[in-house]
Formats: C-alpha cells, sequence, structure tokens
C-alpha cells in the first residue's frame, strides 16, 4: 500500500480591514474577517464560499509560519490523502477560499486554492 499525498497551492488574497463596528459586534473576528473580504469584492462578482479555516501549527509557529505565507514566501501546503477520506471530506479544489488563522483562532488573511497535486508521499 502506498501513501499518497495531496499538496496544494494558494495565493494570499489582499484584504481591506475597514472599520466595521456592526460586524465586529455581532460576528465571530472570523466571521468578520469574511464578511469584509465579502464586502471588498466588486459588486458584479460573484461570492466565494469560505471553505473552512488554515493554521500551519501551534503557538508561535503558527505565527512564524502564517508570516511566511502572508509574505508569499510559503505558497504551498501538503496533507495525506487517507486523513480527507478518513475524515469524509472534500480535496482542496482550485478556487476554493480559506482563513488563515493563528494559534489563537484570529484571522491572518485569506487564501485561494490556485491548484493541486496527488503524490507519492516519501
Amino acid at each position: 500500500m502506498s501513501i499518497r499525498s495531496d499538496y496544494h497551492y494558494y495565493r494570499k488574497i489582499p484584504v481591506s480591514l475597514l472599520p466595521y463596528p456592526f460586524l465586529t459586534m455581532s460576528l465571530s473576528p472570523k466571521d468578520a474577517y469574511w464578511a469584509q473580504f465579502l464586502n471588498s469584492l466588486p459588486a458584479q462578482q460573484t461570492a466565494p464560499h469560505c471553505c473552512g479555516t488554515i493554521c500551519f501549527g501551534d503557538g508561535q509557529e503558527a505565527e512564524a509560519i502564517g508570516g511566511l505565507a502572508l509574505e508569499g514566501i510559503k505558497t504551498a501546503t501538503g496533507s495525506l490523502l487517507w486523513q480527507y477520506e478518513y475524515d469524509r471530506q472534500p480535496l482542496p479544489q482550485p478556487g476554493d477560499h480559506n482563513i488563515l488563522v493563528n494559534a489563537d483562532d484570529h484571522p491572518m488573511a485569506i487564501l485561494q486554492t490556485t491548484r493541486n497535486s496527488d503524490r507519492p508521499f516519501r
């Protein structure tokens, strides 16, 4: 039995964080961040669906690795295919949007999957 892994590549999408006090009063920080992202899109653009959150590690590691994604240095991540199958979750697809969060579950950026590849794990 070979172990397969899924690598998905993403790009950071800038979010203009505007002061919307009515959003932050009634929504979680992630929901408010997503709402601000949707608000920043052109009116004619179809609103994307948020597929979930991504956190790269724990504690200070999450801050450091998340910072690399913010700088555009980290542009891909990998996971084991069997984990998606076990959790009955779909694989990331090009166009998927996720909220990058730090270890405290606070939003750092919006990431959009640009492509993925299935490779043997070595």
